[in-house]
């Protein structure tokens, strides 16, 4: 069983500052703290971040866990795709995150998450969709918090 979040949010920003702040893993932690704790990146990546492999650390309803990341796909300005990778097979979750111009100064974000439950532990299973609706509602407050730090940040320069 796949379990699917896709969202979208209009950003009144340009893409380009989007994308800047998204790959400026130093300030993540003032726009992602509604699920992220922590970020690490391992490794960068080619020049434009694939390959990219970062750890992150996120909220959980009972506490909090710690994920791989791959970033792949990478189209600078436009998006990626990224793996979080499980211990055991078949239990990666993929997701893509897509900026769309609607003019020159608002962005259409799109983002998915796709994660199988079924092979998941018993636990997780039991809990999925209480766990996902915590999980989803903290990646939707992410792009939201995105969008007011760059409103509260006007001089940010990408």
């Amino acid at each position: 069983m796949i379990k699917e979040h896709i969202f979208e949010i209009e950003i009144p920003h340009p893409r380009e500052k989007i994308w800047s702040l998204m790959q400026d893993y130093d300030l993540w932690k003032q726009f992602t703290q509604a699920i992220v704790i922590d970020i690490e990146i391992l490794y960068p990546g080619d020049k434009d971040g694939n390959g990219l492999i970062r750890r992150v650390h996120y909220k959980l309803p009972w506490g909090s866990r710690c994920s791989l990341e791959l970033v792949t796909d990478v189209k600078p300005n436009i998006g990626y795709t990224y793996t979080m990778m499980a211990l055991k097979k078949g239990l990666d979750t993929n997701g893509l995150i897509r900026l769309d111009p609607i003019d020159g100064e608002r962005t259409r974000v799109h983002f998915e998450e796709r994660f199988n439950l079924k092979k998941l532990p018993f636990l997780y299973r039991m809990m999925g969709n209480r766990l996902y609706g915590f999980i989803n509602k903290r990646n939707e407050e992410t792009f939201r918090n995105l969008s007011t730090w760059l409103d509260e940040h006007p001089d940010y320069l990408p």
